[in-house]
């Protein structure tokens, strides 16, 4: 889960950072689960988030997972790339709430259920359907974000 920005829109990552995570980080990756904006910002010269996952394909990641839970509209749609296949779309009921580490639950997901030996797609899709229902039940803490609910 590349996080290039705290929830709040602080910058976490300098140009040489971003240029590191493509150049020497992507061609070592099984998988990369930006959001929208990241996916846009790691592939500035891409026009569409189909080139950007593709472009990012290109730098050696064998997977990009594009999410779209930055992005406007009712449903969020998830885009999975491969080298291999055609890109598969995921949508899941946009929640109410904001969360803080949604990315990264998700990420950790699909880490762990490929750890457990699934396949990608598997892993995928599974790891999905997991962070809806951590995300569904997220706890308030303080007056922030909203923090998924790991059980």
């Amino acid at each position: 889960d590349p996080v290039l920005r705290a929830g709040g829109g602080s910058n976490l990552a300098t140009d040489a950072l971003q240029a590191a995570m493509v150049d020497d980080l992507l061609p070592r990756l099984s998988l990369i689960t930006p959001n929208a904006a990241e996916a846009r910002r790691l592939a500035p010269q891409a026009d569409t988030l189909a080139a950007c996952a593709q472009a990012l394909l290109g730098r050696g990641c064998s997977n990009v997972l594009v999410t779209g839970g930055d992005e406007p509209g009712e449903q969020v749609v998830n885009i999975w790339f491969s080298a291999e296949a055609s890109p598969q779309h995921f949508t899941w009921p946009r929640l109410p709430e904001t969360f803080h580490g949604a990315g990264c639950t998700l990420a950790s997901a699909i880490a762990a259920r490929l750890a457990l030996g699934e396949s990608m797609s598997q892993a995928i899709e599974q790891a999905q359907r997991w962070t809806q229902s951590a995300l569904a039940q997220a706890r308030a803490v303080g007056q922030g974000r909203r923090i998924p609910y790991r059980r």
